[in-house]
């Protein structure tokens, strides 16, 4: 039940930041582009993909051990850096994550016993984004 409870909560978290979303980074002629996607990332409950980004097949890693685990998933899009850091620096508090380090190229962010860094670079003139996502035991 709590699952369910948790589940809503986000979806309607979505639903408000797909409302806010167009307008905090800006808009274009393809609407879609800034919107929030029902996905995630791979391997997380509630770290939200925007509409533009695609996985990236057989680009993924899972490592579980006794001290915790490490999950890697990476995808690309057409946005700018800058669309996605700011995407994901308003997003992201909204569901418990405190920003730890910024710059550039790379987002850290905490919460509890979870670690998320968020790596942007460029390939073939798409942004590769990279998420690391580490749970201590």
């Amino acid at each position: 039940m709590k699952q369910i409870i948790l589940k809503l909560a986000i979806l309607l978290a979505i639903t408000v930041m797909v409302s806010c979303t167009k307008e905090e980074l800006g808009t274009t002629s393809n609407k879609s582009a800034h919107e929030v996607s029902h996905d995630f990332v791979q391997g997380s409950e509630d770290i939200p993909l925007l509409l533009s980004m695609n996985k990236i097949q057989d680009a993924g890693l899972g490592f579980d051990s006794p001290s915790g685990s490490i999950m890697t998933s990476s995808y690309e899009s057409t946005l700018s850096f800058s669309k996605i850091s700011k995407f994901y620096k308003k997003t992201l508090p909204q569901m418990g994550w405190s920003l730890t380090e910024s710059n550039s190229d790379t987002l850290k962010f905490s919460r509890e016993n979870e670690n998320l860094e968020i790596d942007l670079s460029s390939q073939e003139r798409k942004t590769v984004i990279r998420f690391l996502i580490s749970y201590d035991l």
